[in-house]
């Protein structure tokens, strides 16, 4: 399984899989709290990476030709009854999705749709996608979206250095120095009260000094304590932060793997499921 969303009452997994128990479903299925369902006939030849419900309709992106049987190309949408197509799709792996301001955007190691450029990432307009100024120069992992922006970040330098910003017209770096070190790289993204967090391998934001997880407030980058081992996976749950990944440590404490750090003071201590504290407003 490589990503989860709800959808009509139901939860919504995907990932690289064929069947749940003796249930083909084929990349994606539902579960109704007692039984798994299939979406028509799924996804083929491929593996569902991205999901986000944007107009009432289930988005999903990865790396897969058909859809339902229709010709797709990597993202498709499900109404409840049947797939179909988003314009011509991507020639390459949907790696993220994200609704910003009522718009959907689109991540991954794309560079066109159809016969237009489109940068890594891109904004669908109802009919097809457009890009987004001259997008990434590499291939991007993860999109989040912050009031009215999107932050991408990837194996990319222009712009940002592996993390950008997009205002609606034009992209920016976070902050004045060089973004998330290379080597190192991110792999995770969210955002939470106007703050983004990043998760990955890597050392230093911003010229930072940092341990695989880091913040940035909108002016700053901030270290959250060292994590021993890279970061997978960033989620926000009953207002506090969770992140997953091979650590076993945080800050010099046993974390086995989950640690939630405060927004706050920045710092990490036990709680009653491993490393817990919930974020202030």
């Amino acid at each position: 399984m490589l990503c989860t969303t709800s959808f009509n009452g139901q939860i919504i997994v995907g990932g690289a899989f064929d069947s749940i128990g003796n249930l083909p479903v084929r990349c994606i299925s539902s579960w109704d709290g007692t039984n798994w369902h299939p979406l028509g006939s799924g996804l083929t030849l491929g593996v569902a990476q991205a999901m986000v419900v944007y107009n009432g309709e289930l988005i999903v992106g990865g790396t897969f030709p058909t859809a339902g049987g229709l010709t797709v190309n990597n993202i498709a949408k499900w109404n409840g009854v049947s797939w179909s197509s988003l314009g011509a799709g991507f020639d390459n792996q949907v790696t993220g999705l994200a609704v910003c301001k009522g718009d959907l955007y689109a991540c991954g190691f794309f560079g066109a749709s159809g016969s237009h450029p489109v940068g890594h990432v891109a904004k669908w307009n109802g009919t097809s996608w457009l890009a987004l100024g001259a997008g990434t120069d590499n291939h991007c992992t993860g999109i989040t979206t912050s009031d009215t922006s999107i932050f991408v970040i990837g194996d990319f330098r222009t712009p940002g250095g592996q993390i950008a910003r997009w205002d609606g017209l034009q992209w920016h770096a976070l902050g004045a120095n060089t973004g998330i070190d290379n080597p190192g790289y991110p792999i995770c993204v969210t955002a939470y009260n106007s703050n983004i967090f990043v998760g990955g391998s890597f050392s230093s934001a911003g010229g930072i000094s940092v341990g695989n997880l880091a913040r940035w407030d909108g002016t700053n980058w901030f270290s959250m304590g060292i994590i021993n081992s890279y970061v997978s996976s960033i989620c926000i749950y009953n207002s506090s932060l969770y992140i997953a990944g091979d650590f076993s440590k945080a800050s010099g404490v046993s974390a086995n793997g989950i640690v939630s750090p405060p927004r706050k003071s920045d710092s990490l201590k036990l709680g009653s499921k491993g490393l817990t504290l919930t974020l202030q407003p």
